[in-house]
């Protein structure tokens, strides 16, 4: 574990010429408003991480600035800053041996939260819980996006389903309907074959009519031929003769008659009526029909989209289950430390629902693990910091083995270090004091 042993920056944003020798844990920057106390801050900032370098890290006016830092394992990095916006790094050892590529040094030396203890409370809820994720080395990236994407499926499902079931109470239900239409065409043919076989009595009537005309022809030809035979004694023989044709012609209408009398008595006429009203009705029926049949579809729609609905909740839970098992067997820094999809939690409530002090335990805890190699803090707003807060947080300093460097506003009283009009207050601005490089630091 490092800490800074010395500092020394010159030029850098409102700094003139500073060296200082911080404290191993807690180093209070006093001064007023304007005196270059965050300046000094960043000059640290810089120095350790390149992501922390602003537009303008040069004092106004000049042509080129530097930061050095030495840690206490002997490392040493150096900083060098132009007017034309250009900057060089180069890091070496107790021994002098320059780093190959000293940014990829410096990433393994620093975290992303390791300058700013109090930056992990102000991050938004989703990356508190993305930094705590790193921290704990779990990646639900994936199992999230499964867990989303069947989230939304499932949403897509019962929105569908609700609409269904919308649908579904408009559509008319008949009870007492069967289940299957009525064939129109089946009992067309059954009327016109009882039509078909209704229509012989007309037939055989027309056939006992005419039988029954010619019998009365006959009868009446009888008569007329016995008034003749009467009338006419000499063709008495012609007339017999012919009566005799005629009788028997007679009879055989006689016959054909009693047969037509016989036929038409034993027709038996059949009922067409059931027939006709079934065919009168068939159309309401096969409506109905037709109606269970498209509300039975829906329902069976609905009941596949609630089994895929099922299918989804059960998937969604197994990702949950493994996400829970995962973080069961996670060693968080705190012990009551969590998080959820919503964000961090803190013994089962939102981080954001932490006391001052549990935040500022948690803060350091989550800064200190997410930087075990360089143990270097910063503090920009040290002024809100009330008397308990500040106590705690030194505690915690030493507990971690943090090097703090605190700002407070104010004219420095009680601080390790106060800045003045760019410079270290009590400190004389000399040459011998001025931060120096040499032409090989400045390549």
């Amino acid at each position: 574990m490092s800490r800074i042993i010395r500092l020394e920056s010159s030029n850098v944003k409102r700094l003139k010429a500073v060296a200082i020798d911080p404290e191993p844990i807690i180093n209070r920057i006093g001064g007023e408003n304007g005196a270059g106390k965050s300046s000094l801050l960043d000059s640290i900032a810089m120095a350790l991480s390149g992501g922390e370098l602003t537009d303008a890290p040069l004092r106004q006016g000049e042509k080129k600035g530097s930061i050095r830092v030495t840690l206490d394992d002997g490392i040493t990095i150096k900083r060098t800053f132009s007017a034309a916006g250009g900057t060089t790094l180069s890091i070496s050892n107790a021994e002098g041996l320059k780093y190959p590529s000293p940014q990829a040094m410096l990433d393994k030396l620093t975290g992303k939260l390791c300058f700013d203890p109090f930056a992990f409370t102000r991050l938004g809820a989703k990356d508190q819980a993305a930094a705590l994720k790193r921290l704990v080395d779990l990646d639900f990236s994936a199992m999230d996006a499964a867990r989303a994407a069947t989230y939304n499926e499932r949403t897509l499902f019962n929105r569908e389903n609700d609409r269904a079931l919308m649908e579904l109470e408009k559509l008319p239900f008949f009870p007492f309907s069967p289940d299957s239409p009525v064939s129109t065409m089946g009992l067309m043919g059954q009327l016109q074959a009882i039509q078909t076989h209704n229509s012989q009595v007309f037939t055989l009537g027309s056939k006992c009519s005419d039988a029954q005309e010619s019998y009365d022809d006959g009868a009446k030809g009888v008569v007329t031929f016995q008034e003749e035979i009467a009338k006419l004694e000499a063709t008495l023989v012609k007339k017999r003769a012919a009566l005799v044709d005629q009788q028997a012609t007679t009879a055989t209408h006689k016959t054909t008659l009693d047969a037509a009398k016989l036929a038409l008595d034993s027709f038996v006429k059949q009922d067409d009526g059931p027939v006709k009203t079934a065919l009168a009705g068939a159309s309401e029926t096969n409506q109905k029909v037709q109606a269970n049949q498209v509300r039975d579809a829906a329902q069976k729609l609905i009941a596949t989209r609630e089994s895929r609905v099922a299918q989804l909740t059960q998937t969604i839970q197994s990702i949950d289950d493994q996400k829970a098992v995962q973080l069961a067997a996670v060693k968080f820094p705190i012990e009551g430390l969590s998080f959820t999809d919503g964000g961090v939690t803190y013994k089962g409530l939102p981080f954001s629902e932490a006391s001052t002090a549990e935040k500022i335990r948690i803060s350091v805890a989550m800064g200190a693990a997410l930087n075990p190699k360089l143990r270097v803090m910063i503090v920009r707003d040290g002024s809100l910091l009330d008397k308990k807060s500040m106590a705690l947080l030194a505690d915690l300093a030493f507990q971690h083995q943090l090097q703090v460097f605190i700002e407070v506003a104010g004219d420095g009283a009680g601080c390790e270090i106060v800045i003045e009009d760019g410079e270290v207050k009590g400190v004389a601005s000399d040459s011998s004091e001025t931060p120096a490089f040499d032409a090989e630091d400045n390549g």
